[in-house]
């Protein structure tokens, strides 16, 4: 009688060093890069897991995290009976935060936003606070179970949440959670005319909402954009309390849809969809009535002062210098010098983790940078953020050994810089105890004095050379206001510019004009200048600023008295029965899972009667996927990138096993980018079979590419992406959604003079955000004549 394997194929050569390899890999980033030691307090709805950089966050959280409970709870009008895992974590630099409603966790990143990038109106008291309750509000979402999916309980908690996801559209979690956030705070998306216009010039459609992949500058999402429109039509139109009735009745009975949940609140869901578009159409025209044709003014953002006078912006081909175009890929903001030096902070990935490097002229200075400016050729300022989300002010002396690092202010509790106006960045934009103003800072004097008190929000600070002084921007329910402070004798002067209910951003006074960004009638962010005339201009106003520094504390960090040091390793969550094919047939089973939801790693082995399988993953970078089983497989993906390449160049290695070994390395240069796609200029691909080489080029919103390859025959392929995002593809009131389309070309001759030309359309579209699929159709010719085929791949292109 033969013996069965407990670990079938684990020991089968070459399998084996692999096997070595994977857990070699596993071990350096668990050691290196991964978060597995945490700290540890908790509430009585949450249990808080912080790394000792962000204490000083997790502690902020800590003081406020049931009362946000309460609010939420109150809003929503129910409760959570698990207790919810928070991660505060120094992690990456960029503004983020996540929940996963399935396990109950919520991951934040305490980085507060910059004002360049447009996320949220920056006068919030705490980050902390604000996105928790965002992340907070999803948690509740996922928590509220239709009934027939409760039994599935039994498999473990985070099944029927799991189930009940799949039909719970990505437009009713970010809408319910932007409208929460602006209604439970002082700040939130709804009350920032930027959000606002992308509401008002966005397709009306709810469907194609439903993806995370689809993007029309609005910062990630149509689902944010479209779902807190409708929920906020519903809200004006009804009532808050009749539309959260709606989101209620839709996740006691989901499978329904949303017009279901309509019909039974509100009548015929058609009425209220026809409704919203003439309610968002008269927005809209308030909106835009005073702007004339707009087609003709260039797209663009982050419009900046040049030192020898005009201005620079930046559009999708880079940074607009002059002439020419300099390609940024995850540009945060940049300055340049008189001389002409570029210096730039941009987001680099560093395997787990993404940072914001500061670059000059293509060599690094500093990480953790969110905002710079230069004082003049040799001095650079900037702000830069710690894991706490504590900001600071330094000064980078240039000279021709490199630069030499100065703290000009260090953290502090009360006050925290937000923004440094371009051209002189004594000039300050900042949070001081909870309260937008500008403000000029002397690091001689180290003097802080308060230029304006205004409950009104400023942004955007740029210096004019023209007038001496400081151009910024204020929002009010009436509009947009744009204003010039300059130094006088005993004080400061101050003047409206310009007001418009457009929604504006980035302005610079150079030249006798007024440039500026805004958002246009296609939803696309333009280039626009106003003239006027300084004798037109109203009546100066004088602010007297109160002299000398501000009263600043200088507590130290805060920090717990005592916490509990944890494991963070994957723990038992849920069990499946499953089958499995075997050497003799199909065999039942039993899959235990094992997760880890903050590392996003996890570790399902699966008991039959032929021995113990297991599948084990790692999802951040390196990237592996292990399968030890029937017919056992590897893949894995490490991404590497070159920290100084302005344009995002990078290699990645990749390792596979599956009936043999294949090594491959693959190196992108450049990027193409389109309002919604994005590709490498260049992809060169060689591993043990074949060497692959790919070139792609924008063309309008759609990316072409042209490639051969060298595997077996020659083989020369073609093709053209195309977003779907302007077609309304979708499941009305659904959760489906197709978000773009490949037609691709392939022609193969053979050594004995055959050959294979194929013609295909592949579509890619989802089902929630977690569950992508792609189908692809088309006809294969050769010298036998042609046929069809078709087949389904997981979305992974």
């Amino acid at each position: 009688m033969r013996s069965k394997r407990v670990f079938p194929g684990l020991l089968r050569p070459g399998f084996f060093w692999f096997s070595i390899i994977f857990c070699f890999l596993s071990t350096f980033q668990t050691t290196h890069f991964s978060t597995v030691v945490l700290n540890k307090v908790e509430t009585k709805h949450f249990e808080i897991l912080f790394t000792k950089e962000s204490e000083h966050a997790a502690v902020e959280l800590y003081e406020k995290a049931e009362e946000i409970y309460s609010k939420v709870s109150t809003f929503l009008g129910y409760e959570i009976r698990e207790r919810i895992k928070v991660y505060v974590v120094e992690d990456h630099d960029y503004v983020n935060a996540y929940a996963d409603p399935v396990f109950n966790s919520i991951v934040i990143y305490p980085n507060t936003p910059s004002s360049a990038v447009h996320l949220v109106l920056p006068n919030f008291e705490s980050w902390m606070e604000f996105v928790f309750t965002h992340e907070l509000i999803h948690v509740f979402i996922g928590n509220r179970l239709a009934w027939y999916f409760q039994p599935f309980s039994v498999l473990g908690k985070p099944v029927p949440k799991a189930l009940q996801a799949l039909f719970i559209p990505m437009y009713v979690h970010e809408g319910v959670a932007v409208y929460g956030e602006t209604v439970l705070s002082n700040s939130g998306r709804l009350r920032y005319p930027y959000f606002l216009s992308l509401q008002e010039t966005a397709h009306d459609g709810l469907g194609y909402a439903g993806g995370a992949n689809t993007r029309h500058q609005s910062l990630g999402g149509m689902a944010y954009v479209q779902g807190s429109s409708f929920l906020y039509f519903l809200s004006e139109e009804y009532g808050e309390e009749t539309m959260l009735e709606i989101v209620k009745r839709f996740l006691d009975n989901p499978v329904l849809g949303l017009a279901h949940a309509i019909s039974n609140v509100l009548g015929n869901p058609d009425e209220v969809l026809f409704k919203w578009r003439d309610w968002i159409k008269k927005r809209y025209d308030r909106r835009f009535q005073e702007l004339s044709d707009d087609e003709s003014d260039p797209e663009g953002w982050m419009v900046k002062p040049m030192p020898e006078g005009g201005i620079t912006y930046v559009d999708l081909k880079g940074i607009h210098v002059k002439s020419k175009s300099i390609p940024v890929v995850g540009l945060v903001d940049y300055s340049i010098s008189k001389r002409g030096e570029l210096a730039i902070v941009k987001y680099v990935q560093q395997d787990a983790h993404v940072w914001n490097f500061l670059i000059v002229e293509g060599k690094k200075i500093d990480e953790h940078v969110v905002d710079v400016a230069w004082k003049d050729e040799k001095h650079l300022w900037a702000i830069k953020q710690d894991g706490s989300g504590k900001r600071s002010l330094v000064e980078y002396i240039g000279s021709e050994e490199g630069f030499v690092q100065k703290e000009l202010l260090p953290p502090f509790p009360d006050f925290e810089p937000l923004e440094l106006a371009e051209g002189n960045p004594h000039y300050i934009v900042g949070r001081y105890r909870g309260q937008v103003d500008l403000f000029h800072y002397d690091p001689v004097q180290r003097v802080i004095l308060k230029l304006t008190n205004s409950e009104e929000v400023e942004e955007n600070p740029s210096f004019s050379k023209d007038f001496g002084g400081v151009c910024f921007l204020t929002f009010a329910s009436s509009g947009t206001s744009i204003w010039l402070l300059q130094r006088e004798p005993g004080g400061y002067s101050i003047r409206k510019l310009f007001t418009t209910t457009l929604a504006l951003a980035d302005p610079v006074v150079e030249d006798g004009k007024l440039f500026f960004s805004y958002v246009s009638k296609d939803g696309r962010r333009r280039v626009r200048w106003h003239t006027f005339k300084e004798s037109n201009l109203e009546t100066s106003k004088i602010l007297r600023p109160k002299t000398g520094t501000l009263s600043l504390s200088e507590k130290g960090s805060k920090g717990f008295n005592s916490s509990e040091r944890v494991f963070n390793f994957p723990a038992p969550r849920f069990w499946l029965p499953v089958l499995l094919p075997e050497r003799e047939g199909i065999t039942l089973g039993v899959a235990l899972g094992l997760v880890d939801d903050y590392n996003m790693s996890f570790a399902i082995p699966m008991i039959t009667n032929a021995g113990i399988h297991c599948l084990f993953g790692y999802l951040k970078n390196p990237q592996i996927l292990l399968w030890l089983g029937p017919k056992p497989w590897l893949n894995a993906q490490w991404r590497l990138s070159d920290v100084s390449s302005l344009t995002g160049d990078g290699v990645t290695l990749s390792a596979s096993y599956n009936k043999g070994l294949n090594i491959g390395l693959s190196y992108s240069l450049g990027r193409e980018t389109t309002r919604y796609l994005s590709s490498p200029k260049v992809n060169l691909r060689a591993d043990i079979n074949s060497l692959e080489l790919t070139f792609y080029h924008r063309f309008g919103n759609s990316i072409m590419w042209i490639g051969t390859t060298s595997h077996e025959d020659s083989i020369l392929r073609s093709g053209i992406r195309v977003p779907l995002t302007l077609l309304d593809l979708h499941t009305k009131f659904g959760y489906a959604f197709i978000d773009w389309i490949d037609l691709s070309s392939g022609l193969k001759l053979g050594n004995s003079g055959s050959y294979e030309f194929r013609l295909s359309v592949l579509i890619h579209g989802g089902i929630h955000y977690f569950f992508n699929f792609t189908l692809e159709a088309g006809v294969l010719f050769n010298e036998n004549g042609g046929k069809p085929f078709w087949k389904i791949g997981n979305g992974a292109v």
